[in-house]
């Protein structure tokens, strides 16, 4: 190998990495086709909420992520041994569930719309869509996703079993800086989302 070719490498990977460092604190990912997806599979869509009185007490636990709410509510609607994926986090013990849940209230602005239900047995799985307002290095982004909820409860009405289902990565990852855009590159590389 002549001797100028390793440094030479060595600039030529520094220069594209500090190209997507950059461009992954210039651009943003495109808006969500969440629009199409609530116009063909509107709330209402399932069962109405009302139908499902189990729901009740998770729905004024995540309707307002705040503090005094998690610390007053958590223990009355989760079981103390549980099975919590939001697909960040598996928890399975109801204390630990309520330390991640009040650092969430602490560090973020979070709204949760519940759209409708259906529920089968113990069983019920629950639509929503979610916007997040929160502060990540220098960056503050503001970042509206939707997902379904599969939850289990037990026989006194406490939640046994929390899995989220949603679209992290349009939801959450490609918005962050330095990450967002080779996220993004990866996504592009599987072909135009307006292809299909």
């Amino acid at each position: 190998m002549h001797r100028y070719q390793q440094p030479i490498k060595l600039l030529t990977s520094t220069f594209f990495i500090s190209l997507t460092l950059l461009s992954g604190c210039i651009s943003s990912p495109s808006e969500p086709a969440y629009d199409q997806y609530l116009a063909l599979a509107p709330a209402g869509t399932f069962q109405s909420l009302d139908s499902e009185p189990r729901l009740a007490g998770f729905m004024q636990l995540f309707g307002s992520m705040q503090s005094d709410h998690i610390a007053l509510r958590l223990d009355k609607v989760y079981a103390p041994k549980l099975y919590f994926n939001d697909t960040f986090h598996v928890i399975t013990d109801r204390n630990q569930l309520q330390k991640y849940l009040l650092n969430l209230a602490e560090n973020s602005d979070t709204s949760v719309t519940f759209l409708d239900a259906t529920s089968h047995g113990d069983d019920v799985w629950l639509r929503w869509q979610m916007r997040t307002r929160f502060k990540v290095l220098w960056k503050s982004l503001d970042i509206t996703s939707i997902g379904l909820t599969h939850l289990r409860f037990d026989q006194h009405g406490q939640i046994t079993l929390h899995q989220d289902y949603w679209d992290s990565t349009e939801g959450f990852y490609a918005h962050l800086p330095v990450i967002g855009s080779p996220i993004r590159a990866i996504r592009s590389q599987l072909g135009p989302e307006n292809e299909y």
